[in-house]
């Protein structure tokens, strides 16, 4: 396609990987995820993911390699290249059941993001990505009086979600005019000076330094149950066959903010030195709303047979049922802190919760509780401008992160934890394209409950494309 430019040749990439992830996303095996909206997937690129998907302080940085922060939407402001970022999730995973060990691998699609810069002091982002994904097979035997019977039940699907969001960084000059009238000036002009004009500076770069960003995600697709009740003899009784399909047609808004304060110099002996690299310290903060998200419930309940062949014969309906179910999306907030220094390394913490106390499946039965999640990363890069032969590695993002998470759910009287460990790396394409970056994060961790526990291994893999569009060229 010669005629296409390369802005519209990044729009149809986007918009085929979105509609392959509709409709041929893969699902792996959690056997939580038969509870509430499934298994929450990860939030984030494949390079997020080895800060442990942590990031509410986390700023865009102006000069590439570009990270497109999907936890704070207030870091989209900083945006000044546009990026596509797009990845997949590799998962191995070994799944204890008491003394039964089963071990499974899969693949699913991560997330396909378009970030655009507008003007000087905002950004756009749109992308689609999984909300959450069910797939389990569990096969268990019970004894009654009819015999010993088989319970079988799988699921499959998911919830999908298309973001759009901007940010806003509204006031950038705050700082340069104070210091233009407080700083650059005769000693007998200054308004403020020592303890007085750190305070107040301080005070002018935090409002300076602040973003805002809203991000609203529509939910879409449907989360599938199927369960078979078998008896040993069909003869006599009749097999019981139940399909509950969860479909959603919702949305999501979450508002995020950032701010921060740098430190250029330091007190040695009554005298100021400035500091070869600044010190900058942000902060962060997200809320999500809990807007009305109202899935559709469709159980059905039929009473079969089976044949000598194994096929099975639909002998009645039992039940059919349609129902909207009145649940809102959790109410969560996040908090982070970050500390960077200069432009070679940067250093954050998030606490994250959820309130799911008030969310419940009438047809599980099952009441859930607060989750809360603590996350931290470092990232380093040696020398972001380094350029020509022999500075590959220079130029290499090396990242890392923790991840502890408990709830929201409660299986046999205990919270259900999740941890994990993370190692990352972004790697330049080519040495003409400075800007791209192959992405690669590895985790590991444990997932449940003493004697339920899965074990796993995931491999995020992705690419981050980045270039300057719209621009207006002053000579020919």
């Amino acid at each position: 396609m010669p005629y296409l430019t390369l802005p519209i040749k990044y729009l149809l990439l986007l918009l085929v990987l979105g509609l392959f992830s509709v409709r041929s996303q893969t699902t792996g095996f959690n056997p939580f995820s038969r509870y509430a909206f499934g298994e929450l997937a990860p939030i984030g690129g494949s390079a997020q993911q080895a800060l442990a998907a942590s990031g509410i302080a986390l700023q865009t940085d102006t000069l590439p390699p570009t990270l497109v922060n999907m936890v704070n939407p207030a870091a989209w402001s900083d945006l000044r290249y546009t990026a596509l970022d797009i990845g997949s999730d590799l998962q191995f995973q070994r799944i204890q059941q008491r003394s039964a060990l089963t071990d499974y691998s899969n693949v699913r699609f991560l997330n396909a993001t378009l970030a655009l810069p507008l003007k000087k002091h905002g950004g756009l982002v749109l992308g689609i990505m999984p909300y959450s994904q069910s797939g389990y097979n569990l096969t268990q035997t019970l004894t009654a009086a009819a015999g010993t019977c088989t319970q079988n039940v799988q699921a499959f699907g998911g919830w999908n979600r298309a973001v759009l969001g901007f940010g806003l960084h509204p006031f950038p000059r705050r700082l340069l005019s104070f210091k233009y009238r407080n700083l650059y000036v005769p000693d007998s002009s200054k308004h403020h000076t020592g303890f007085a004009y750190a305070w107040r500076k301080t005070s002018v770069e935090l409002l300076s330094q602040c973003s805002f960003g809203v991000q609203a995600s529509w939910l879409f697709g449907t989360l599938d149950q199927i369960s078979r009740f078998v008896y040993p003899n069909s003869n006599l009784y009749s097999n019981t066959l139940s399909r509950n399909a969860l479909s959603v047609n919702g949305y999501l808004v979450q508002g995020g903010l950032q701010t921060g304060f740098t430190l250029d110099s330091s007190l040695f002996k009554t005298q100021r030195r400035p500091l070869q690299q600044p010190i900058r310290i942000g902060f962060g903060y997200t809320y999500q709303v809990p807007t009305p998200i109202h899935p559709v419930q469709e159980l059905d309940v039929y009473s079969y047979i089976l044949n000598g062949a194994g096929a099975e014969t639909i002998r009645d309906t039992l039940s059919s049922t349609l129902q909207i179910l009145p649940i809102n999306a959790p109410l969560e907030q996040g908090f982070g802190l970050g500390i960077k220094r200069g432009e070679q390394w940067q250093w954050h913490a998030d606490v994250h919760s959820g309130d799911w106390s008030k969310i419940m499946n009438p047809t599980q039965n099952i009441a859930f509780e607060k989750s809360m999640r603590y996350a931290t990363g470092i990232y380093y890069q040696p020398d972001k401008l380094a350029f020509g032969k022999g500075t590959y590695f220079k130029r290499v993002v090396y990242r890392a992160g923790l991840q502890y998470q408990t709830g929201p759910l409660r299986y046999q009287g205990t919270l259900v934890t999740d941890w994990n460990v993370n190692l990352g790396l972004s790697l330049p394409l080519a040495q003409n394209r400075l800007f791209n970056t192959a992405n690669l994060s590895f985790r590991i961790g444990q997932n449940g409950i003493p004697g339920y526990q899965t074990t796993y291994v995931r491999i995020f893999l992705g690419c981050t494309f980045q270039d300057r569009w719209f621009l207006k060229y002053k000579y020919d």
